[in-house]
């Protein structure tokens, strides 16, 4: 009995095996610059998120920049599935395509306004107050 559970254990091992791989494959952190990326995601957005939700204002809008572009429409450039999963993410605060919108979200941005929130590498939470 017990040999036929070691054999069936054995055979359940091999034959996911292969799946397994590809496991460890789909968890490999990739590098844009210096941004570390999980499944396609900046790792930090978590942390990202947490401060949005701690500093803006409920339904306030947010303009969301990914790679110096923000208001992506379909389809969109490899990549630019961060900009709706943050979107998804920060419900409900709206997105805004406003320049000027008084917060604004950066990830995997290089160029990060003066004053903005480093969160993570390549994550940046601004206030853009109005004067």
């Amino acid at each position: 009995m017990r040999r036929a559970l070691l054999l069936v254990a054995l055979v359940a091992a091999v034959v996911r095996l292969p799946s397994a791989e590809r496991d460890v494959e789909r968890d490999h952190v990739s590098f844009n610059g210096d941004v570390a990326i999980l499944r396609g995601i900046p790792v930090g957005t978590d942390v990202l998120i947490r401060r949005v939700r701690e500093a803006v204002p409920d339904g306030a809008p947010i303009r969301i920049v990914v790679r110096g572009t923000s208001c992506t429409r379909l389809p969109v450039s490899q990549g630019f599935g961060v900009v709706y999963w943050l979107q998804y993410n920060l419900l409900p605060h709206p997105s805004s395509c406003d320049a000027n919108a008084e917060w604004q979200v950066y990830a995997l941005t290089p160029e990060i306004p003066d004053g903005a929130e480093v969160v993570a590498p390549g994550l940046a939470l601004w206030h853009n107050a109005p004067s």
